[in-house]
């Protein structure tokens, strides 16, 4: 068996990390956008950023 598909792709996690980078937009408001929970949003920003630290 496989493992489950990715939630977000490539091109929605550039998206989300352009807003992670602005301190004006609030996370609420980028989970809420996509349609994912706050974990989702992290753990795929994660998984493709190779350690880079984001705002909480």
């Amino acid at each position: 068996m496989g493992r489950r598909p990715a939630a977000l792709d490539d091109k929605t996690i550039a998206e989300i990390r352009a807003l992670l980078r602005d301190p004006d937009v609030p996370i609420a408001s980028i989970t809420k956008r996509y349609g994912i929970s706050k974990t989702t949003l992290y753990k795929s920003v994660k998984e493709r950023s190779r350690g880079h630290a984001y705002r909480t």
